[in-house]
């Protein structure tokens, strides 16, 4: 008896120590993966200032200068001047472009404003020069501010679905819930486009949806994909508000 009392102890003893190294492990993988996400975002927003305080606004300097002197040669010199007022048009497509990108990396909706209006924000920017339609509904998080991560993740976590359904799904409709409960912040968007099958490794792999799985990984969420009603994808994240 005092045998078989002492090998279960030690086989305890051993399960246990086996627990907290598995646990360890874990909080180690989800330290590191925040401090890369965390690198990443910082990143983001410095070249989304440099490009937006610097390149943009040397370029919005340089095409004034090209609109003056279009406007000072237009009547001695026509030809001359509807070269420079082309190249004038030509700065203020790139000027829009740049500023798109910067608004992409780091939008200012997101910091000034929160979740709900930099959805809707990018929903316009990315599907208004698209054929598809989209409806946003928002529940309980009107006028909230949440965890600046979860908010930041899961604003980018929208985007790269978004992305994804422009890319591959050939959707013509998409639809985005942000809903808010006592205990999560969830995220539903469903498209009626082809579909794709998740357990494929193939898709499971990709770098959009790897850096999707990364970034609910790394706010302590859940993530599922299931076929819609009729066709195409349902996307659904659930974030808790409380720390995991």
């Amino acid at each position: 008896l005092l045998a078989a009392l002492a090998l279960i102890i030690i086989q305890r003893n051993r399960q246990k120590a086996q627990a907290e190294r598995d646990a360890a492990v874990i909080a180690e993988r989800e330290a590191g993966l925040s401090a890369v996400i965390q690198a990443t975002e910082e990143e983001r927003q410095r070249i989304a200032k440099d490009l937006h305080d610097g390149v943009v606004q040397s370029l919005t300097g340089l095409r004034l200068g090209l609109a003056e002197q279009s406007r000072r040669v237009k009547n001695d010199q026509p030809e001359l001047g509807e070269k420079l007022s082309e190249s004038s048009s030509g700065l203020d497509e790139t000027i829009a472009e740049l500023r798109n990108i910067s608004h992409q990396m780091m939008p200012r909706a997101l910091q000034e404003s929160g979740l709900v209006p930099a959805l809707a924000d990018m929903l316009e920017k990315s599907l208004g020069n698209t054929d598809i339609r989209c409806e946003f509904e928002h529940h309980g998080v009107d006028k909230k501010r949440f965890d600046e991560r979860k908010e930041i993740s899961l604003f980018r976590i929208a985007q790269e679905l978004v992305n994804n359904i422009i890319k591959h799904s050939e959707a013509e409709a998409v639809s985005v819930q942000l809903l808010a409960t006592k205990s999560h912040l969830m995220l539903v968007v469903e498209d009626n486009g082809k579909g794709f099958e998740y357990q494929d490794s193939a898709n499971r792999n990709g770098i959009g949806l790897m850096n999707i799985a990364s970034r609910v990984q790394a706010v302590h969420g859940e993530l599922n994909y299931q076929p819609g009603p009729d066709q195409g994808t349902v996307a659904t994240v659930r974030v808790p508000l409380e720390p995991a």
